[in-house]
């Protein structure tokens, strides 16, 4: 039986003193009406009303129940109308950056679920790799892998990742597999540089609950995500990946994680927005989606969003 819809029929009958008009007012048989208020008597464990061949009335738990069965029932309505003003607002053009691979692996196998419900939405989608700058670029809504955002942005922290040294099984197989950080330094290896700049991302590795930076020569270096993905899953060698980047090809075996004991917290993940759109609902429904959408992919890794990868 729905509670709420019984709920409703007990506000109705005591309104109107009677089984048969509170019927009417809700278009109801009489039978259900009487099956309504008897399951809920039933499952409450507790008389509702008084009836006599003339009239109705409350006992006093009926009283007690009616005035929080009226107040819950005034706060759904009153979130249903929220909720319909909030779809009515939700339109325009929306401007949002990611990085490439969480918009590939993350957000497009989630996004019809936020363009069917927000029709009115136009979506400019960009990918890329470069910490864009919000207000000169128009960008409403970012994602960001940092453990710090400009002052002058609204951060939402909505997960953290953890950084995975992996590598294809074709390269293991042919170079062996280090047990230890120090034995890196006897592979070739992968690393990443920041767009339009010459310096490599430093590794992390954790040791006693201190983070440790060794200097690592790198073989090869990409200025982009995708390149060091490619590289490695091609067999060329070892790197260093956030869970978010690696744990598909982990999955499916493409790539094999490596010195777990070492591994090390990786960046927090925020949605971050300019402070003029914290008051767009705009803005704030495609942040909800974003948070939502990262914690159901950090469920499906069978880890909470703050947690690791596990293969």
């Amino acid at each position: 039986m729905d509670q709420l819809a019984a709920m409703r029929t007990l506000v109705a009958v005591a309104g109107r003193q009677s089984f048969v008009r509170a019927a009417d007012d809700l278009g109801l048989s009489r039978a259900m009406v009487s099956t309504q208020i008897a399951w809920l008597e039933r499952h409450l464990g507790v008389r509702l009303l008084n009836r006599t061949t003339r009239r109705v009335t409350l006992t006093a738990d009926g009283s007690w129940y009616l005035e929080r069965s009226r107040s819950l029932l005034a706060q759904l309505a009153e979130a249903d109308e929220a909720m319909r003003r909030t779809r009515e607002e939700v339109k325009g053009r929306l401007r949002v950056d990611v990085p490439v691979l969480f918009g590939r692996a993350i957000l497009l196998p989630a996004l019809s679920r936020f363009t069917s419900r927000y029709p009115q939405v136009s979506l400019d989608l960009q990918f890329n790799d470069r910490i864009v700058d919000l207000a000169a670029e128009r960008v409403d809504v970012a994602v960001r892998f940092s453990h710090a955002v400009p002052g002058d942005l609204i951060a939402r922290r909505i997960g953290t990742t953890r950084l995975v040294i992996c590598a294809a099984p074709a390269y293991l197989e042919s170079h062996g597999v280090p047990a230890r950080p120090e034995d890196l330094a006897g592979h070739r290896l992968i690393g990443q540089t920041t767009p339009g700049r010459s310096k490599v991302h430093a590794w992390s590795f954790t040791a006693n609950r201190r983070a440790k930076r060794p200097d690592l020569s790198y073989a090869l270096t990409f200025n982009s995500v995708e390149g060091v993905l490619q590289a490695a899953l091609g067999g060329l060698g070892i790197t260093q990946s956030l869970d978010v980047v690696v744990s598909r090809f982990v999955t499916d075996g493409r790539l094999q994680p490596l010195l777990d004991p070492w591994s090390a917290n990786g960046p927090s993940v925020s949605v971050v927005y300019q402070r003029a759109g914290r008051t767009s609902a705009t803005v704030r429904v495609f942040a909800e989606f974003l948070a939502q959408t990262f914690e159901a992919w950090s469920r499906r890794l069978q880890r909470p969003a703050g947690a690791g990868l596990k293969p």
